[in-house]
This record gives C-alpha cells, sequence and structure tokens, in this order.
C-alpha cells in the first residue's frame, strides 16, 4: 500500500479552509465530516447568537465558537506531526480536496438565507438623530417581519418608495389602522398625543399646513397592510410626511444594534455607541 508524508502546515491551511478538509487530508474522512459538521453548527449559531443576544452575547458566542475553529485547526496540525506518513486512500487526490471545498462553500451558500437573517447597514445621513448618528453600522434582523413583529416604535429597514433601489431606515409610528395626524410639531395616534423621548427639534419655527406636511399633516388613515414611519431628527427628516406610507412587503428588517461607530470629523471611534441597542 502506498504511504505519503503529511505537512503539518498543508494539514493546518487546508481545515482553515473548511473544517474537516485537514482531517481528510491526512486520511481520517470520517472525522473529516464530524469537524465539518460541526463547523457548519457553529457558524448557525453564531447566526442565531445576532439575534437572540445582542452585541456582548455575540461577542461572547464568536470568541467560543474561534475556539472551536482553532481546535479543528489544532487537531489536523497535530495528526500531521504525529503520523507524518498515512497510507493514502482514493479520496487522498487534490482533486478530491477541491470537490470537498466547492461542496462544503456550496452549502454554505444555499443555506445562507435560512440560517442567517442579519445583515448590515450603514447611517449616511443625520435623519435619526439622536438615536443614530452618521457613521454608526448597525446590525439588522432581516427575519422579523415574516413572524408578524411589527409594532409602533420599531425601527426598521425598508425600500425607499420614490426608489426602490435605496434603502432607508425611519421609525415606525403608525400601522394599519390607525388615524395619524400632526399638530404643530405633535403627533397623535388614534386621537392620542404619542409620547416620544426618542425625538429632536432643531427649529422652533411652526411651519403652517398650507406651506408643506413638515409640523402639520392629516389626519391621516392608514390602508391595510401600510405603515407611516419618520425620522427622530424630526425636522430634518424626509420621510412619510412627504412620500406617505411604505408597504410592508418593502420592509427589508428591524434595526438591533450597533456593532460600530465612526466619526469622521475627528476621525476617530465612538467607543460608547458600540453595542447600543437600538430602540
Amino acid at each position: 500500500m502506498e504511504t505519503k508524508k503529511r505537512s503539518p502546515i498543508l494539514a493546518s491551511l487546508l481545515s482553515i479552509v473548511s473544517p474537516g478538509l485537514g482531517q481528510m487530508y491526512n486520511g481520517q474522512l470520517v472525522k473529516g465530516i464530524i469537524f465539518y459538521v460541526i463547523g457548519f453548527l457553529s457558524s448557525v449559531i453564531l447566526s442565531l447568537a445576532g439575534l437572540q443576544f445582542r452585541f456582548y452575547g455575540l461577542i461572547f458566542t464568536l470568541a467560543l465558537l474561534i475556539c472551536i475553529e482553532l481546535f479543528i485547526v489544532g487537531d489536523a496540525l497535530f495528526i500531521a506531526l504525529k503520523k507524518r506518513e498515512i497510507v493514502l486512500r482514493p479520496y487522498n487526490k487534490w482533486y478530491f480536496y477541491v470537490f470537498f471545498t466547492i461542496l462544503a462553500f456550496g452549502i454554505a451558500e444555499v443555506t445562507d438565507i435560512s440560517v442567517d437573517p442579519t445583515k448590515s447597514y450603514s447611517m449616511p445621513s443625520g435623519s435619526m438623530i439622536p438615536t443614530l448618528m452618521i457613521g454608526d453600522h448597525i446590525m439588522v434582523n432581516s427575519d422579523s417581519y415574516n413572524r408578524g413583529r411589527l409594532k409602533r416604535g420599531d425601527i426598521v429597514v425598508f425600500k425607499y418608495p420614490e426608489n426602490p433601489r435605496k434603502d432607508f431606515l425611519k421609525r415606525v409610528i403608525a400601522i394599519e389602522g390607525d388615524i395619524i395626524e400632526g399638530k404643530n410639531k405633535k403627533i397623535f395616534v388614534n386621537g392620542k398625543e404619542s409620547t416620544e423621548p426618542y425625538i429632536q427639534h432643531d427649529d422652533n419655527r411652526i411651519v403652517p399646513k398650507d406651506n408643506g406636511p413638515r409640523d402639520n399633516f392629516g389626519p391621516l388613515t392608514l390602508p391595510k397592510d401600510k405603515i407611516f414611519v419618520m425620522g427622530d431628527n424630526r425636522d430634518q427628516s424626509y420621510d412619510s410626511r412627504y412620500w406617505g406610507f411604505i408597504d410592508i412587503r418593502d420592509i427589508k428588517g428591524k434595526a438591533l444594534y450597533v456593532y460600530w461607530s465612526w466619526d469622521s470629523v475627528p476621525k476617530s471611534v465612538r467607543w460608547d455607541r458600540i453595542g447600543k441597542n437600538i430602540e
């Protein structure tokens, strides 16, 4: 039977490319498949952690999964150092390694939509100040509204009605069946003034309804499957007051937390904003 030396470096690199590939290279096919499954399930856990544990729980989970990956790579390295030579199996050919890698990445790609419902966005404008700042990078749960969790106060990403190729982010102020009205900068939903501790006004002037909908509009009744959204930086936001309702089908997800924030003026990281839950 043909035997051949194993390279510890190559065994480690193959395990980094795909969990289990280094074990396969070392002649341990069954262990390689088991380690691939472990690596794949680890990526699923990481994706779900982004939804359930928010930022700091996600960091802990990520650290745990890195340890798992290091263990898999370390195992491949140890076996290659220990055995040095193995009896070559039919699968110990370069084209089998390539096929295994393509298959592994193919499985990950096909299942990406179902196991990774989080996406990242950055804030290019100040329409949501003070809740979100220009330069905030946020994680969004793109699966939220497939489960009927929409409610007033949620901050959502949606297709911009005037250009669906662009994404906007605003706060849900009213949902289907609600009657919304703006009176002198105050918002009334179903006849009751809304409590909005998150908003800011930077212009004390009151714009009459005849001159625009910024401070006075409505009353408007929301049709079925529609929402009314507004920015927290109320005097500097282009929102449903100007271009109308949003269809629920155009919502891409709910904002979860800030994972990175960069202030471009002093060119510095806003460390105090990292990990901030978005509410």
